[in-house]
């Protein structure tokens, strides 16, 4: 009978002889399948079973920090699980008291009506649902990332998700679909701050970046609810001006720098871009100035910062307003400098704002 030394060597051999098998396992995987959760790796690459095991431990060949800024949509994957989701948002039709001609075909539109889909995820425990779905960020309506959430909180991370596309969708009427366009009014934008983990195929075949988000940096960005925030203030202000002209300003303001934040949010100057233009307390503060003054937005800029810490490099953007009426009139910046060194970046510092001469931009 061997003794308890003999045998912990023999546990160590082992040991040391599957370590060897998974390293030389993980060096011939391609980089888009290391760090994948084993929560989403089925759907995201055809994976051994080892192989997926490995990627449970959290090996990462990406260190790619994201800050995207899109609108949410989801895809389906395959066909199996579209057909799941048709069959369940039926029954829950039916059971909600739906009346329905059994005799007919199941419903298939009502898969891609986000709003219903949101609601049938909201629904008791159809939650648990949501990861059957990739969650997609949009930008002119093409995804160019997929969301997989992962770790001790991604329960609360796909409610959130959820809970986005309800918000995201809240004004449609039950029969239209993932379609935000019906109400250019309200403006609506989500932003998912994480990690580039690998890479996911669509229901289409396209293949897109898949981000694991953090939880505290997923925000949704709200036209009404940021102009609610400074309605009150800015009213009482400019009593001279018409309250729908004072809105319409907020609304070009707000669709200029949408259109700064189409970019794929990965290098450090966007994601100091993003940050700086989807904070609602910064932004609403430059806003309510800016519209004071009559001002429109001419241009985002962001360059590296004189400003460092600990050897960190921080980046300074710049929100540079012009009037529209007058192009003799000095133009205003606003200046903010951000620390990106993180996975969500920070604000260093608060605001700084001057006038420029327009002829030296």
């Amino acid at each position: 009978m061997k003794n308890s030394i003999d045998e912990i060597d023999e546990i160590d051999v082992i040991d040391e002889i599957f370590d060897d098998e998974l390293d030389s396992e993980v060096n011939t995987l391609p980089p888009s399948t290391i760090g994948v959760s084993d929560e989403v790796t089925n759907d995201i690459l055809d994976l051994p079973v080892r192989e997926k095991y490995f990627n449970n431990l959290h090996v990462n060949a990406y260190d790619q920090l994201v800050f995207a800024i899109g609108t949410l949509g989801y895809d389906f994957i395959t066909e199996a699980k579209r057909d799941y989701f048709i069959t369940a948002m039926n029954d829950h039709e039916i059971k909600n008291g739906k009346l329905y001609n059994f005799n007919s075909p199941l419903d298939q539109s009502l898969v891609f009506q986000a709003k219903k889909l949101s609601k049938f995820l909201l629904h008791g425990d159809n939650i648990e649902s949501s990861n059957n779905l990739h969650w997609t960020i949009n930008q002119n309506g093409i995804p160019i990332y997929v969301i997989c959430p992962n770790g001790a909180f991604a329960q609360k991370q796909y409610y959130r998700l959820v809970e986005f596309l309800h918000d995201q969708n809240e004004d449609t009427q039950d029969d239209q679909k993932n379609d935000i366009r019906h109400d250019p009014s309200k403006l609506i934008k989500v932003g998912i701050q994480g990690k580039i983990v690998g890479m996911a195929k669509l229901f289409t075949g396209q293949t897109v970046p898949v981000i694991e988000p953090v939880l505290r940096g997923m925000t949704l960005w709200n036209s009404d609810a940021l102009y609610g925030s400074i309605e009150n203030n800015l009213l009482s202000e400019i009593k001279d001006r018409d309250p729908d002209l004072i809105k319409s300003d907020f609304l070009k303001l707000l669709n200029r720098i949408f259109c700064e934040m189409e970019n794929d949010g990965t290098s450090s100057e966007s994601r100091a871009i993003n940050y700086v233009a989807t904070n609602i307390h910064q932004m609403g503060q430059v806003f309510s100035l800016a519209i004071r003054e009559g001002l429109q937005l001419s241009q985002i800029s962001c360059v590296e910062s004189d400003i460092k810490r600990d050897g960190i490099v921080m980046y300074d953007v710049d929100l540079v307003c012009f009037d529209p009426l007058d192009n003799r009139k000095a133009r205003k910046t606003y200046r903010q400098t951000v620390d990106v060194s993180d996975i969500s970046p920070v604000f260093v510092g608060g605001m700084r704002e001057w006038y420029t001469d327009g002829h030296n931009l």
